[in-house]
């Protein structure tokens, strides 16, 4: 009878060792040590040392590798490049490129009934006259698609212009035409946050997902690697916010575009 209760228990131990190790595994797994799960073929490029900023507006900027094939993110994580080539981008800091909600948009949207509303071909964007846009819509969801602040919400051009979002609609209602048209855009944004990942995804992940462009805007496994790459030093934490803040991001050092580096001429 002791010996079958050892074995028992010898079987016991290994099936729990057994479940802890793929566990382990499958949590390494989710937290980007893909190399471990991968086939040892060559990637077209492996970037490494990057701090990455992914645009998903969940994580904060972390420090790690991409492993990139056919133009697409295959790996992301600690890679070993094998017989890769490889790119060091130690100092720089990695972001997906910008949408322009506006280039996309503003110039496919029907002619609008006579309170200049009218439903886009982009799903939740709407077009609606600059005139009682606001407070009635959040200023982070009313977009200029001309004019001075092309490309920014109320709430980013008011931030760029030091002043407050009130304030600077009255200016724009005197200033500007009365049938100056603005885009209602819906995107999903947490207003309370203001930290540097959650105004990059406003930026990009945000909008792609708005637009349904589940491969770009983000950087993830299976996105299409299309970076900007500036040099991490050059802004501060608040610097980088404030920038953000207005609807910019940083002068690129390179640019990333489908998986091929291009230098930026200065």
């Amino acid at each position: 009878m002791g010996r079958v209760k050892k074995i028992g228990l010898v079987v016991l131990v290994g099936l729990l060792s057994y479940f802890l190790a793929v566990n382990v595994l499958m949590g390494l797994k989710v937290k980007g040590y893909r190399y471990l799960f991968r086939a040892t073929e060559p990637y077209d490029l492996v970037v490494r040392n990057a701090v990455i900023l992914d645009g998903t507006g969940l994580n904060a900027a972390f420090r790690g590798d991409l492993a990139l094939r056919d133009g697409y993110i295959a790996a992301l994580g600690y890679i070993r490049p094998k017989d890769s080539p490889v790119y060091d981008a130690g100092g720089l800091t990695v972001i997906p490129w910008p949408i322009a909600v506006e280039e996309i948009c503003g110039d496919n949207t029907d002619s609008g009934d006579e309170n200049g509303l009218a439903s886009d071909y982009c799903t939740n964007i709407l077009k609606h006259l600059l005139e009682g846009s606001y407070p009635r819509y959040p200023a982070e969801e009313i977009f200029f698609p001309e004019g001075p602040y092309r490309g920014l919400t109320l709430a980013q051009a008011a931030c760029a212009h030091e002043t407050t979002e009130q304030a600077l609609y009255d200016a724009l209602k005197k200033e500007m035409p009365p049938q100056t048209v603005v885009l209602l855009v819906s995107a999903r944004y947490n207003k309370e946050d203001r930290s540097s990942e959650e105004l990059l995804a406003r930026l990009t992940g945000y909008r792609a997902e708005l637009l349904g462009w589940g491969e770009s805007g983000r950087i993830k496994e299976g996105c299409r690697a299309d970076f900007y790459f500036f040099k991490s030093h050059d802004y501060s934490e608040d610097e980088l916010r404030k920038l953000l803040l207005q609807g910019r991001i940083p002068q690129p050092d390179l640019i990333m575009e489908a998986g091929e580096i291009k230098e930026i001429s200065q």
